[in-house]
């Protein structure tokens, strides 16, 4: 439920983005597209760093798999909470 939930929100956030900055903050629709196109850009980084980090967890044996991933949830939800 809370994958399907996720799913909807980011794919409502993707389509209607552009149309949000056109309308209400009044870019130029044409001129927003990097705008549009950053938190995308962000993901895209964050999710190889924190999947290169957690391997490096794993592999020195520093955390068992089960607080990796209460871990890198926990980070995951902290930082969506304070960006939204």
């Amino acid at each position: 439920m809370a994958h399907s939930v996720q799913n909807w929100g980011f794919y409502m956030l993707l389509t209607e983005m552009p149309t949000y900055m056109n309308d209400i903050l009044e870019y130029n629709i044409r001129d927003n597209g990097v705008l549009t196109a950053l938190p995308y850009v962000v993901m895209f980084v964050l999710i190889h760093v924190s999947g290169w980090c957690a391997d490096q967890l794993l592999s020195r044996k520093l955390v068992t798999i089960v607080t990796q991933r209460k871990i890198f949830n926990a980070i995951g939800d902290i930082l969506k909470t304070m960006l939204i």
